[in-house]
């Protein structure tokens, strides 16, 4: 798995259906050249996890609302959003590699978690 600590790991996406979107203040993890390469990556054996500590009050997980930059836990609404892990871009599945996204479960700024 490439290093989800790493700059470009992890991504914020909103999760609310049917209600506004927030897209990300922070664009950076778009370029393409920043997405997880082979030098970022963590062997997990089967079975075997990883904890990783994130503050979501940082500029990185800053999201636009009304064009500007805010933190989550600011928005007027609680609004809904996933944690995205994404693999590395290159690479084809196999018996001891896996590539592709794997998101959390939804949560806010407010402790709900679905």
């Amino acid at each position: 798995m490439a290093d989800p600590a790493g700059p470009c790991g992890l991504t914020l996406v909103s999760a609310n259906t049917g209600v506004e979107d927030y897209p990300l203040a922070d664009t950076t993890c778009s370029a393409p050249d920043l997405l997880p390469g082979p030098s970022q990556q963590i062997q997990l054996a089967p079975q075997e996890a990883i904890a990783l500590e994130l503050e979501l009050g940082e500029p990185r997980w800053h999201v636009r609302e009304a064009g500007q930059p805010v933190e989550i836990g600011a928005l007027e609404q609680p609004a809904m959003f996933r944690l995205i892990y994404r693999s590395p871009a290159s690479g084809q599945p196999d018996n001891t590699h896996w590539y592709g996204d794997l998101p959390s479960q939804a949560f806010n700024a407010f402790g709900r978690i679905d």
